[in-house]
């Protein structure tokens, strides 16, 4: 690798540390004392705020919450990213809100024009298609908010043969098939039933 790709593994290393020596980054990283040094040095001098601890149990510590190391991705990582949102574009109803177009700009700003053009060239050639999804009547937010409290919720449940009155409280979300279903312990029935969102009102 190259010496900022080595300066940008450490940075990840020692962001996650309380505090560290110049051994544990030279045994980490399988490189001299004198380098692990070198490599804080330069970290230090392009504006990373690691400080000296002194004495017997002393060595480096990171300003804690101070730095975000920047976010980087292959090519072949880029286009997983991208084709995966690609899908994502096929919900009618998602349980946050995510526009397509935006966030495929803002992942594409991640990477040098070169790359870039080759993340657009090759997209060209892949597609995906599946089932339109269903469209809920329901905030799936909602059900998502319902599912971390542990909450009681009352349902209108319109199945093919009858419409019903439930009180759950749901276990979260999965997507199958193009629908989207809330696995829900039933108070009505005291066990796990799954519920179709799109018959939910």
């Amino acid at each position: 690798m190259t010496k900022s790709q080595n300066l940008l593994e450490v940075l990840f290393y020692i962001n996650n540390k309380k505090i560290f020596t110049a051994r544990d980054v030279s045994d980490t990283f399988g490189i001299s004392i004198r380098t692990a040094h070198r490599y804080l040095m330069d970290l230090s001098n392009s504006g990373v705020p690691i400080y000296t601890e002194q004495g017997r149990n002393g060595g480096y510590r990171l300003l804690k919450n101070s730095v975000l190391p920047p976010v980087t991705f292959s090519i072949d990582e880029g286009m997983a990213i991208i084709f995966a949102f690609q899908n994502l574009n096929n919900f009618q109803s998602l349980p946050f809100d995510m526009n397509y177009e935006t966030v495929t700009q803002k992942i594409l700003t991640l990477f040098s024009d070169e790359t870039k053009r080759v993340i657009e060239n090759n997209s060209k050639f892949i597609e995906y298609f599946s089932n339109r999804m269903h469209e809920t009547k329901i905030d799936l937010k909602q059900i998502i908010e319902a599912s971390m409290n542990n909450e009681v919720i009352e349902i209108k449940h319109n199945s093919p043969n009858k419409v019903t009155i439930r009180n759950v409280v749901p276990i979260g979300l999965y997507t199958y098939n193009g629908k989207w279903y809330m696995p829900s312990y039933d108070l009505n029935i005291s066990d796990i039933r799954s519920f179709r969102v799109d018959r939910i009102e």
